[in-house]
């Protein structure tokens, strides 16, 4: 079955593979390799819509979690 995987999406972006899915778990063997990736509920998605909205919401909440260290390091202040 094809489907988005997410998980990564903020460094590698939103990945299409094929995968076994079993018990809300989808199991990839990428490029053949031996040893098999499992991805969890949340991770990916079957459709693609619903994975661009998922990383979206991955990029909003990096975004807001960059700008309050950004605030964290302006606000600091070192004395001689």
């Amino acid at each position: 079955m094809k489907i988005y995987v997410t998980k990564h999406c903020l460094t590698k972006g939103i990945q299409e593979m094929d995968a076994t899915i079993f018990d809300g778990y989808a199991t990839v063997r990428p490029n053949g390799d031996w040893y098999p990736v499992d991805f969890g509920k949340g991770e990916w998605f079957t459709a693609k819509r619903d994975a661009v909205t998922n990383a979206n919401e991955r990029v909003s909440t990096k975004i807001k979690s960059v700008e309050r260290q950004l605030a964290k390091l302006r606000a600091m202040k070192f004395d001689k």
